[in-house]
């Protein structure tokens, strides 16, 4: 038991009530070390003295009510109480039912410290925790590795990389450079740009150089056209990724994002409700040049055919009894036929690595690199798959499964997902398409400087964007053609601020449909136990995956099932130790405790489904400004509000999805499977909605070709516009929409048919 001490967060007795908390939620036993030994009272004053420290207050009333509420109960101090003592009064504090806990809540207290245990035993040592790597070496992961052998990743014992177990220290003399000797970032790029003021009008404006934007700077530029680009993040480069779980990876502190996480959203399930911070599954966003691709999961998958048919295929099966009230569901203005030509070069450009004969997926021409290379637990996964009928196939990457246009072939590391790329074998755009614009000299990057709004003129056609640069200084970036192209939830939010005496609703929104029919993806799943199984789901990437698309079929009977939509079900490798330790227990388990201990123990034996469902468009599902919350950004500018739930087609449709899996894990041999929630977060990376593409300005916000009705000259590339929300993973069908567009607006400005 730690003593009381000097503290810069905690009196001696809080210290003690604390330390006393933690080593209960993570206790020593059968000679392995509990939170005390591992370091995690180091890690949490780190934390509320630094990254946390507005939680500081909240933590000192928590201990406070804690102790108090055992001093009332037994007589004794918490830390004076007997284990039995303790776990009781823990069980209660979870249930709410300790007197004296308001804000915080007891459960959000417990939910809260319980938090700091996984990230003071797991995380990387360099944070205060994991003492001498004893959480690692507790549940015998080896650590930060960056590479896997074909062997490691279809072993059926142990990968214990020889017994070591590797953190950031011990990678510091790794060098985070290119090994060609490349600069980390273009040397056309000059990071002081945005100090600049404008120089004169530009042709294309791009506000924003996220992933969508920078994969058509280089069209435009490379058309001869007059490109600015306004970027409110940086130029990242390989010296910023970091194999840090705790700080970088999307589901944790996710430190790449600092004005994503300045802004969040905030939340409320249905409109009569209080909003909460926004919640989130997949995971929030990378501010920067490139912006998202940097962390995301590399599978890049076709929509099929019958989902730019949405409205259509319900009508033509009879199904319409089976569509909710209130579901606006529609076809998209564009087909899969107008996409096709888009969808295969981009897949050559980025080099996508898959299997080409898929079934109900017509294409021009095969994918140009093989698949990734099987891991154990995708084998299993096909196998007992295949069993039942089904059609598994590995996931379409965009990570090098060969030696490609210059990168090389992947090494195989579950640090990548999350991480950035540290062998180069992942395609992202800021190294592959960014470098292209500027070699041409017609793009002028601004890195650095954040657009405030959108102008547009007395005839209400966009003529340029107000935005404030690194100096602190605001100017006015004038263009023939603006694209706005930030990401889901800031678009929504630049085109309501941007308001004006033609736009009194914001941009896109004289029809009242701005922030209409949002969607987003919760992705249930499916655990289940192989006690003589080992996975070694740590040795391999998530390009690795093994996907089941029978369930997205056209002919999935929506009739028999009683639902409509479909999903993918994945078996996914890629396992850290943060990841682990927030794996969803048995019913009968406490993520605390010995038994969470021994649990976490027995990580590889775990095996996990993912599902990735369809989601249809809901009129109770929306978007708006909050009318009292304000980021922390400086600017002081109102976040959005989001109004969303998962309504009963998509319960339905998960129940049916979450049997599936566990009809499949128990066919793998798994035993006693059990779901983890249903409801994993209102962010999910895969949001889409919200600035619907349409042919009816009445019931839109963009036409076929992105612009916005009401708003001549403005253009927006986003997941924002899709009408629906196939679960399928939407990067690359938002390439190929805005390629297309991309195409368009290159010919009308040859034309002079725009500004």
């Amino acid at each position: 038991m730690s003593q009381p001490k000097s503290s810069p967060v905690f009196s001696p007795r809080q210290h003690e009530t604390a330390a006393a908390l933690f080593e209960r939620l993570f206790p020593a036993d059968d000679g392995l070390p509990g939170a005390a030994e591992i370091g995690v009272m180091g890690y949490l004053e780190n934390t509320l003295t630094g990254y946390a420290q507005e939680d500081a207050p909240a933590y000192r009333q928590g201990l406070d009510c804690l102790d108090q509420a055992a001093v009332d109960l037994t007589g004794l101090h918490f830390a004076a109480c007997s284990d039995e003592q303790k776990d009781d009064l823990l069980k209660a504090l979870k249930a709410g039912e300790l007197a004296g806990f308001r804000h915080p809540t007891g459960p959000d207290f417990m939910d809260m410290a319980i938090g700091h245990m996984q990230e003071g035993v797991f995380s990387d040592p360099v944070h205060g925790g994991n003492r001498d790597k004893l959480g690692w070496k507790t549940i015998g992961h080896p650590g930060v590795w960056l590479s896997h052998s074909p062997e490691e990743m279809i072993a059926s014992e142990p990968v214990t990389k020889g017994g070591r177990f590797q953190s950031l220290e011990d990678l510091k003399g790794l060098n985070f450079t290119r090994p060609d000797g490349q600069l980390p970032v273009p040397p056309q790029f000059d990071p002081d740009a945005g100090l600049n003021p404008p120089d004169g009008e530009a042709d294309v404006i791009l506000i924003g150089l996220g992933m969508l934007n920078s994969v058509v700077a280089p069209l435009f530029a490379e058309a001869g056209l007059k490109v600015v680009a306004l970027e409110a993040g940086p130029y990242l480069s390989r010296r910023d990724y970091i194999p840090d779980e705790l700080q970088q990876a999307f589901y944790a502190r996710a430190s790449l994002g600092p004005k994503f996480n300045s802004e969040s959203p905030r939340w409320r399930r249905n409109e009569d409700e209080p909003t909460q911070p926004a919640t989130y599954s997949l995971g929030r966003m990378v501010n920067g040049v490139g912006g998202s691709s940097y962390h995301y999961g590399t599978w890049l998958r076709r929509f099929h055919p019958h989902h730019f048919r949405a409205r259509s295929r319900i009508r033509e099966n009879g199904w319409d009894h089976l569509l909710p009230d209130h579901s606006p569901v529609v076809d998209w203005p564009i087909s899969y036929e107008d996409l096709e030509p888009y969808y295969s070069r981009l897949e050559w450009d980025i080099g996508i690595s898959g299997v080409s004969h898929l079934p109900r997926i017509p294409r021009s021409r095969d994918l140009p690199n093989p698949p990734s290379l099987p891991y154990r637990f995708g084998e299993v996964f096909r196998e007992a798959v295949e069993r039942m009928g089904l059609q598994p196939y590995p996931i379409p990457s965009g990570v090098n499964t060969v030696p490609y246009r210059g990168r090389p072939a992947t090494t195989y590391s579950s640090w990548t997902c999350g991480f950035g790329t540290f062998d180069d074998s992942v395609w992202m755009p800021a190294a592959e398409c960014v470098p292209k614009a500027l070699e041409t000299g017609n793009l002028d990057l601004k890195a650095r400087c954040r657009a405030l709004r959108i102008l547009a003129d007395d005839s209400g056609r966009a003529r340029g964007v107000e935005y404030f640069a690194p100096d602190g200084q605001v100017h006015v970036q004038r263009g023939k053609c603006l694209i706005l192209g930030t990401y889901m939830w800031e678009n929504l939010r630049l085109l309501f601020l941007s308001h004006d005496d033609r736009h009194p609703g914001g941009l896109g929104n004289n029809r009242e449909q701005l922030g209409k029919n949002v969607m987003t993806k919760n992705f249930a799943h499916v655990l289940a136990m192989f006690p003589d199984q080992v996975f070694n789901r740590h040795a391999g990437s998530a390009s690795q995956s093994v996907i089941l698309e029978d369930f997205l079929y056209e002919d999935f009977d929506a009739e028999e099932n009683g639902f409509l939509g479909g999903a993918t079900i994945s078996a996914e490798p890629s396992s850290n130790p943060l990841s682990i330790s927030r794996e969803t227990p048995p019913p009968d388990i406490s993520a605390w405790g010995a038994k969470y201990k021994e649990f976490v123990r027995n990580w590889q034996h775990l095996a996990m489904l993912r599902v990735q469902p369809e989601t249809l468009p809901h009129t109770h599902n929306f978007v708006d400004l909050d009318p009292l919350y304000r980021d922390k950004s400086g600017l002081g500018l109102p976040v959005l509000r989001i109004t969303y739930d998962m309504r009963e087609n998509e319960h339905k449709l998960s129940q049916w999805m979450e049997d599936k899996c566990e009809e499949i894990l128990l066919e793998m041999g798994g035993q006693n499977p059990w779901p983890g929630p249903r409801f994993t977060g209102v962010g999910s990376c895969h949001d889409l909605g919200g600035i619907r593409m349409g042919e009816d300005p009445t019931a839109s916000v963009v036409d076929p070709n992105l612009e916005v009705h009401d708003t001549p000259g403005l253009f927006v590339f986003s997941g924002g516009v899709f009408p629906s929300c196939p679960g399928i993973n939407p990067s690359l069908t938002m390439m190929a929409m805005c390629t297309r567009a991309a195409e368009n607006i290159i010919h009308r400005l040859t034309n002079n048919d725009i500004g």
